[in-house]
C-alpha cells in the first residue's frame, strides 16, 4: 500500500459523545465521565499537545438532544468538513465516547445519552447508527472510535462482521506494517470486553480506562516516533492500568 500523510491537527476531526448526568435514571450519573471528557478535550485542544483546531471538535457530551438530533449533528458535521479546500480536508476522524454501554433484548448495543429513559433503549444511542454515520460521511477517511464503557467490546462484533474498511486495518496490523498509514479503515480502542464492565475507582478524577489514556498521551514514550503512536501501541501501553474491584456499574 502506498504510504500516505500521517494525521495533523488540520485534517483530524473529533466528535466527544457520552455524558455525565442521567436525569431519568439518576444512579446512573458520574461526575467523573465529565471531569474525564473534559481532560481529553484539553489534550486534543490544548496547543502544548495535539492543537486541534476549534472548529474541528464537535462537543456533544452532556447533550440533551435526542439520538435521531446527535445523529443528525454528526453527520452535518462530517459532510461539511468533507467541503473544504484538499489542504484541510478531513483524513483522520475521532470518535470518543465515555459514559455507559448496555444491550438490549436483541443483544444490540448501546451508548447512553442524557437522553436516557429506564426500559426505552432507543432513548440512548444505537451502536450501529453511529456505525451507519460515521461509515456514509466519513468514508474516505481513517475513522478511530475509543469508547469508554462497559461492554464496548461488543462494538467490534457489530462494527466489523460485515466491514471491509475494518478488515483492511486488522489485516494490516496482523501482518505488522508499521511503516505505510492506511488510505482509510477504521480502527476500534475499547476500555473491555463485550462481557465484562469498565472501570472507575471511587476515588479517581479519572475513569481508569481514559485516566491511563490521557497518561500515556502526556508522557514521553520511547515507542512514539516524533510524538506519535499508534492504536496498537496504545493498546500495549495501558499496562500501567491497574486491577481495581469497583466497577462501573451498567
Amino acid at each position: 500500500m502506498t504510504a500516505t500523510a500521517p494525521p495533523t491537527p488540520d485534517t483530524t476531526l473529533v466528535v466527544m459523545l457520552g455524558a455525565s448526568q442521567y436525569p431519568r435514571d439518576e444512579k446512573l450519573s458520574n461526575e467523573q465521565f465529565l471531569h474525564t471528557a473534559e481532560a481529553v478535550r484539553q489534550y486534543f485542544q490544548s496547543r502544548d499537545a495535539f492543537a486541534l483546531p476549534s472548529d474541528n471538535l464537535l462537543w456533544l457530551f452532556d447533550s440533551p438532544e435526542a439520538p435521531s438530533e446527535l445523529d443528525g449533528r454528526i453527520r452535518d458535521f462530517l459532510r461539511s468538513a468533507r467541503q473544504r479546500d484538499e489542504a484541510s480536508r478531513p483524513r483522520d476522524v475521532i470518535v470518543y465516547y465515555i459514559g455507559h454501554g448496555f444491550f438490549d433484548d436483541q443483544k444490540s448495543y448501546f451508548l447512553a445519552l442524557h437522553s436516557l429513559r429506564p426500559d426505552a433503549p432507543d432513548s440512548s444511542y444505537r451502536f450501529k447508527s453511529l456505525q451507519l454515520a460515521i461509515k456514509s460521511e466519513a468514508r474516505h477517511a481513517r475513522k478511530y472510535l475509543i469508547l469508554d464503557a462497559c461492554y464496548s467490546g461488543a462494538a467490534s462484533r457489530e462494527w466489523m462482521s460485515p466491514n471491509a474498511d475494518a478488515q483492511l486495518v486488522v489485516n494490516e496490523v496482523a501482518q505488522e506494517m508499521k511503516d505505510d498509514l492506511p488510505h482509510k479503515g477504521t480502527a476500534l480502542l475499547c476500555a473491555t470486553n463485550r462481557d465484562d464492565p469498565a472501570r472507575a475507582p471511587a476515588k479517581a478524577e479519572y475513569t481508569m480506562f481514559s485516566g491511563a489514556l490521557i497518561d500515556v498521551l502526556q508522557t514521553p514514550i520511547e515507542l512514539a516516533a516524533e510524538y506519535r503512536l499508534s492504536l496498537r501501541q496504545l493498546r500495549d501501553l495501558r499496562s500501567r492500568l491497574r486491577r481495581h474491584p469497583e466497577p462501573l456499574p451498567g
